[in-house]
């Protein structure tokens, strides 16, 4: 049994090291997770340091950021119910190392190679626009701190 274990853990890391597209896509995404941090912390300074004389500004930019942490999580969980056998930084993979594996794999070896690089691609569009909207939101935070900085 401990073999057989072995052996399927052994089958989902090498399927994810020979798929550059995937690792790309899991790449991405753990960029994009090295953010959130920052991300929740910026919305924390800007609740602390509000300026009264630009409300709404200021709640944009919050907002900004809460709608890109929410985008990943969204991303993260349709991603790993697709791709279930990925490990995604910060998320683990759909079934979390508990040894359930039959329903993904069965998915995953009944999808042609053609299905399997459309999809990623789709993946990869989509992570690389959330990365892009995430990176922009911290940007716009920044610089609302940074000017009631130099106020």
């Amino acid at each position: 049994m401990y073999l057989l274990v072995i052996g399927v853990f052994a089958c989902q890391s090498k399927t994810a090291d020979e798929n550059p597209l995937l690792k790309e896509v899991i790449t991405i995404h753990d960029l994009a997770m090295d953010e959130m941090g920052p991300v929740m912390s910026l919305k924390i300074q800007l609740g602390e340091s509000i300026d009264s004389t630009r409300l709404e500004e200021y709640e944009s930019v919050m907002s900004e950021l809460d709608q890109s942490h929410e985008a990943m999580m969204v991303w993260m969980r349709s991603f790993s119910r697709q791709f279930p056998n990925a490990v995604l930084k910060g998320g683990g993979s759909h079934h979390n190392g508990h040894g359930h594996t039959g329903h993904g794999n069965h998915d995953k070896h009944s999808r042609s190679p053609e299905e399997e690089k459309r999809l990623l691609e789709a993946e990869k569009t989509k992570v690389t626009a959330l990365r892009k909207k995430m990176a922009m939101a911290i940007e716009s935070a920044n610089q609302l701190l940074k000017q009631k900085e130099e106020k």
